[in-house]
């Protein structure tokens, strides 16, 4: 590794003209200073460019691209990964920040690590709610990590893996984010580049992430991203049987939420063929046959209140 290899932070945003400015700040205190910070505004229409723009005048480091019209977070990434000139690339959400040291540690790992095939650094995370509550989470898996991935829901996150703080080697054919996915967008991208690359990760809670409310993906985003982890997963040889189930039923439960229950029993039917030993799930298919939400436990069910139990979703336009 070079004695000061240029890392180049990667930030897509949206309209946080009033957070931005932290995660620059946050970027500007590395002790480790070989970096570029590329912004990429996903077309705000708030004052998001003139607060990056007043930083870009006493800092050339900061790089700012504008989309001309929004396209989403994985296609703001694509944009970054296109443009960065670093000799690795690392991550931060425009409402998240690195601890100083951030760059400094992660590099270090890169350096240090008996991984022969090693891709990806990630951290810990220090979660910081709207009340002053903390949260700390710490990964515990390295080396060849896909199956902890694919074996945990996108949703949930993975014992610090799954979040889009890491740093990766740069090469000439860079793993890109898949601009189809309006949600788990970096579960995903984790999903194919540990099929790829070795991880390690250090053990501290180097990045900040500001938790303002729960992050939420809407039932629509969820149904069409589910869809197509489906299509992409089912292509595998051998494909992931508790993979495909797991996805089926969040895909059930989006329909349902929605309010297409035709669509919500077809794929609690396909989850249950994808994997039929897991007996635990069967009681799906009969809440789903009769218009029932096909998300509920069985635990949940019996402590439910009937009139909860059989709610009704939106009514549906297809």
């Amino acid at each position: 590794m070079a004695d000061h290899p240029l890392v180049s932070v990667i930030t897509p945003t949206h309209n946080r003209a009033g957070l931005i400015g932290r995660a620059i700040k946050s970027v500007q205190n590395q002790t480790h200073q070989d970096w570029e910070h590329i912004i990429i505004d996903d077309a705000s229409t708030d004052d998001t460019e003139a607060v990056v723009r007043a930083f870009q005048e006493s800092d050339d480091r900061i790089v700012y691209i504008k989309h001309p019209e929004n396209r989403n977070g994985a296609a703001a990434r694509n944009t970054g990964i296109r443009a960065a000139k670093g000799d690795y690339v690392a991550f931060l959400d425009s409402d998240d920040e690195f601890h100083p040291e951030t760059l400094a540690k992660q590099l270090a790992v890169f350096e240090s690590s008996d991984l022969e095939n090693l891709g990806l650094v990630t951290c810990g995370r220090r979660e910081v709610g709207p009340g002053g509550s903390e949260a700390i989470k710490l990964p515990k898996r390295r080396g060849w990590v896909r199956q902890d991935v694919l074996g945990t829901a996108p949703r949930t996150g993975n014992i610090g893996i799954v979040h889009i703080g890491f740093m990766m080697k740069r090469n000439s054919e860079p793993i890109m984010f898949d601009e189809r996915l309006a949600a788990f967008q970096d579960w995903d991208f984790l999903a194919r580049a540990t099929a790829k690359y070795q991880l390690d990760y250090v053990p501290e809670p180097l990045l900040i992430v500001n938790v303002q409310g729960e992050r939420v993906h809407s039932a629509k985003n969820v149904a069409s991203a589910s869809e197509i982890l489906i299509e992409k997963h089912s292509q595998e040889t051998p494909p992931d049987g508790n993979l495909l189930q797991r996805e089926h039923l969040r895909a059930a439960g989006a329909y349902f939420e929605i309010g297409l229950k035709r669509k919500s029993l077809r794929h609690v039917w396909s989850g249950i063929k994808t994997n039929p030993k897991a007996w635990r799930h069967y009681h799906r298919l009969a809440l789903s046959a009769f218009g029932l939400d096909p998300t509920l436990s069985l635990g949940v069910m019996v402590r439910m209140p009937l009139h909860r139990l059989l709610r009704t979703p939106a009514p549906s336009t297809k």
